[in-house]
């Protein structure tokens, strides 16, 4: 049963053209011009580049818009996979002449970095780092735990940067309080313990009792 829905989902894919791959693709101004389908090896590659109507370029150093494109040029970038496909989109981009900054690459929002992802897939990274180990997301995404860990380390969420925590961070924090609360409670403590670096460590609503000095 699970080859027929396979076999039924390569047959889909194939007999897609080139339009239905711009609809799937989903991104504003760009359209599909080639793709290739790998059944064997479960991966999709997609070749983008501009629509005619979308050719107002921004300079990546100041903003700017700019007009004198110097040359074009292709960035493989791994995107959201498609069913069980590894999905790569091969973007066509362009270096342009800046008044300013000179020579510089084209600003594209959908590529933020110059990492080899598109913003949706790092975001979907990141997303899953909120739940998961770094080592996990990594196996899942087919990805590298130090990839992971970097796509992530600036990524903001409310407000705020992800922060990936390696399990030795967390081993030697959850040390840290065991023995601050053993020296209290088992060995006598001492002053240390009603002070306010050992009361922070302790939930709030939590019973507070204070060492007497033996």
């Amino acid at each position: 049963m699970l080859g027929f829905v396979r076999a039924a989902i390569f047959a889909i894919l194939r007999a897609m053209v080139d339009n239905d791959w711009t609809r799937i693709l989903g991104r504003p101004g760009y359209k599909v011009y080639r793709h290739e389908l790998d059944e064997r090896g479960k991966r999709l590659k997609l070749w983008a580049r501009r629509k005619r109507a979308n050719k107002q370029l921004v300079c990546s150093g100041c903003g700017k818009l700019v007009s004198d494109i110097v040359e074009s040029y292709e960035r493989d970038v791994r995107d959201l996979p498609c069913f069980e496909y590894l999905t790569t989109v091969v973007v066509e981009l362009y270096r342009v002449r800046c008044p300013d900054c000179g020579v510089r690459t084209e600003r594209v929002p959908l590529l933020p970095s110059k990492a080899p992802f598109s913003k949706r897939f790092e975001d979907e990274v990141g997303q899953a780092c909120e739940s998961a180990a770094a080592i996990r997301v990594a196996r899942r995404f087919g990805l590298s735990a130090s990839t992971v860990r970097a796509s992530t380390r600036n990524r903001p969420t409310a407000g705020h940067p992800v922060r990936v925590v390696s399990s030795s961070f967390i081993q030697n924090l959850l040390f840290g309080a065991v023995t601050k609360l053993s020296n209290c409670l088992i060995m006598g403590g001492g002053p240390s313990c009603g002070s306010p670096v050992f009361r922070s460590w302790l939930p709030s609503g939590c019973p507070r009792y204070d060492c007497e000095d033996g």
